[in-house]
């Protein structure tokens, strides 16, 4: 049996900020892996970048203790995040799971499909965002309060509009994925 944080997100692309929560989920809760789950397609945002791609560029990232899960991949469709709980628990069934959100998201999360079911499979690990605070956690939820926590506003967008633009995008993503953007002409329209 492991405790197991699922990072679940677009990943379009993934950068440094990803892996600073990770780093930091390991560091400062019993977490003893995370999973970077990248979704294959979202219900309602409008498309990213190929799934394959994100997937290899997530891959990219991984460490000791910080691996990739394909499991919504292999869905090849849109999936609720209930949906890939259901799928996740009924795969992992020793495990113990917590879903990783940013406190941006938490207004948000009763509005959510099947939000209750998700609270009653998995716990809510809250990831703190500056300019949201951490109010009304929902029965199952929990956050990280630690005085070394580092937070940060890097954000996929930003770096694909830095792409788009030609500006470097060093120091943001691992040189890995920046050369997998390159050689691959990703963002560049």
């Amino acid at each position: 049996m492991s405790k197991i944080a699922v990072l679940g997100g677009g990943f379009n692309p993934p950068h440094l900020g990803h892996l600073l929560i990770c780093q930091q989920i390991l560091f400062f809760t019993d977490n003893e892996e995370v999973w970077l789950m990248p979704y294959y397609q979202h219900p309602w945002e409008k498309p990213a970048v190929e799934p394959e791609h994100r997937l290899a560029m997530c891959k990219l990232m991984e460490l000791e203790h910080i691996k990739v899960s394909d499991l919504e991949m292999k869905t090849k469709k849109k999936n609720f995040t209930f949906e890939t709980i259901d799928n996740l628990v009924k795969e992992y069934p020793q495990d113990i799971f917590s879903w990783v959100i940013g406190s941006d998201l938490l207004p948000e999360f009763n509005t959510w499909e099947h939000s209750d079911d998700i609270l009653s499979k998995v716990k809510l690990l809250v990831f703190p965002r500056a300019g949201f605070p951490l109010i009304n956690l929902p029965a199952n939820a929990y956050t990280i309060n630690h005085n070394l926590l580092t937070t940060s506003d890097m954000a996929s967008e930003k770096i694909r509009e830095m792409v788009k633009k030609g500006l470097s995008i060093k120091g943001l993503v691992l040189p890995s994925v920046e050369e997998y953007i390159k050689k691959n002409k990703l963002y560049t329209k």
